[in-house]
């Protein structure tokens, strides 16, 4: 049995991995995760959730607030539409570009809508502004720190030149949260940049999901409050695996989008680092330092014979056994062809499982935070 370069430099070091697998429990490292539903959707709250939003694509906000004001305007009465939404709650972004109905704002609307946007800056120097004036218990100190947002400034006339049908679909195109790369700090062993952890101001915009595994473990941090993710401390986060599996997925072409969302428990924060993972081919191995077990080609070591361990009852379980093992999987990704929605690709068979076992057994997986259908694919071959 061959041990893997990226995951072990010992016997001794395996069987530390080992233990960390055996604390997650079969069901963590086997089960598909839950569908996180439609990336686009927006979401409307009593008690707004902060999104984190990762990589480059299209998502809906979440709305922050939302009045109609005016007064009576050539006999239409609050005419006016204010609504304010978030898309990113861990600025600042790279880029946020509102769209109506999944593409950029048309000069249909010229004159009937307006919108002001934010990258996130933390602080902000000024809230959104509506365009007309007058939007209730929104004024100067209504900021939105650390939050990528748009607010949407919609004039309703009588004749209904523009909103007949009501509002159309809200959301924004962009790119997204920033992340930390261990490779770009000069202050870590073969790092080089200015790059540091602590200060997220030195953070880039990245879309290569072992960066979010990484950053997410750490946490994202506001006036020097945790506001998403994990918070573990520096040291307690395996940077060294995170920058070699950042290489990995650049290598392989993986990258990362869609969002999460807090606040949670810690198995929320749990369920999305494992889904934050997955995009990357990846898993969290916890211990005294949280580190990250993924597929990559794999450098022999060695060979573990019988004579290399110890005296007594020996088990192990390489793989599931032929009645539970499935052999095929239909991949579920984020396609930015379909508005962004999760549809399923072809599926993928292990044609030489399938001919051991006798049959093809066939599960659906989600892969939430993975937007090319290529990437899905692979994915879905590695986990048979």
């Amino acid at each position: 049995m061959g041990l893997s370069a990226a995951t072990a430099t010992s016997v001794a070091a395996f069987a530390g991995l080992a233990a960390s697998v055996s604390f997650l429990g079969a069901g963590v490292l086997q089960k598909a995760p839950p569908a996180r539903g439609s990336v686009s959707q927006v979401v409307v709250a009593v008690d707004p959730p902060r999104p984190l939003v990762m990589g480059e694509g299209y998502v809906g906000g979440v709305v922050r607030y939302d009045a109609a004001y005016g007064g009576t305007v050539s006999k239409v009465p609050n005419p006016y539409l204010w609504q304010v939404h978030v898309y990113n709650g861990c600025g600042p972004n790279e880029s946020i570009t509102p769209y109506i109905e999944f593409a950029p704002v048309s000069s249909y609307y010229t004159d009937f809508l307006y919108t002001d946007t934010q990258l996130g800056a933390s602080p902000e120097s000024a809230a959104l502004t509506p365009h007309w004036s007058g939007a209730p218990s929104w004024g100067s100190s209504s900021k939105l720190s650390g939050f990528a947002a748009i607010g949407w400034n919609a004039k309703f006339d009588k004749d209904a030149k523009r909103f007949a049908n009501g509002l159309p679909i809200f959301g924004a195109y962009g790119k997204w949260a920033p992340a930390y790369d261990p490779r770009l700090d000069s202050t870590r062993s073969g790092g080089s940049g200015a790059h540091r952890v602590n200060d997220p101001d030195t953070w880039e915009w990245t879309d290569n999901p072992a960066l979010f595994a990484g950053t997410y473990a750490y946490g994202y941090y506001q006036n020097d409050e945790p506001v998403m993710g994990m918070a573990l401390a520096d040291e307690a986060v395996d940077w060294v695996a995170v920058a070699d599996w950042a290489n990995v997925c650049e290598d392989n072409g993986w990258t990362i989008f869609g969002r999460v969302f807090e606040p949670g428990d810690a198995n929320q924060r749990w369920a999305n680092l494992v889904d934050i993972c997955i995009a990357g081919g990846g898993q969290p191995i916890p211990g005294a330092q949280l580190s990250f077990h993924y597929w990559a080609p794999r450098i022999s070591l060695g060979t573990i014979t019988e004579k290399a361990l110890a005296e007594g009852t020996r088990r192990i379980t390489a793989m599931k056994g032929n009645a539970a093992r499935i052999n095929a999987i239909v991949p579920k990704f984020t396609d930015p062809g379909s508005n962004f929605e999760q549809v399923a690709a072809e599926e993928v068979i292990a044609t030489t499982l399938v001919v051991e076992d006798g049959e093809k057994k066939t599960e659906e997986f989600p892969f939430n935070l993975v937007k090319d259908v290529n990437q899905a694919s692979q994915l879905a071959m590695y986990r048979i």
